[in-house]
């Protein structure tokens, strides 16, 4: 779970879990995969309403695009979250 997902969780798995590491992106990513390491993750069947404003505009694919590379580049080529953060906010 990440970016647009909420991850929900009682004060004393928060605190088990050390709470979000201290990193300017893919916090969330890591809580997530903290969190599976301490438990079972379930997705409940509610909505969350987020911020789309990174898909607007004429080119949501390519926002789409740029979250999933990101996730690959950080999680399977080990890409640093500071190279991941330079990434993701250069301006093309």
């Amino acid at each position: 779970m990440f970016g647009d997902q909420v991850q929900f969780m009682t004060r004393r798995t928060f605190e088990r879990s050390g709470g979000f590491r201290e990193m300017p992106i893919m916090e969330d990513l890591e809580m997530s995969r903290t969190l599976d390491q301490l438990g079972r993750l379930v997705r409940i069947p509610l909505r969350v309403r987020t911020s789309s404003r990174r898909f607007s505009g004429d080119k949501p694919r390519r926002q789409w695009w740029l979250s999933i590379k990101c996730v690959i580049l950080y999680l399977y080529f080990r890409k640093s979250a500071d190279e991941i953060n330079k990434l993701y906010y250069q301006r093309n």
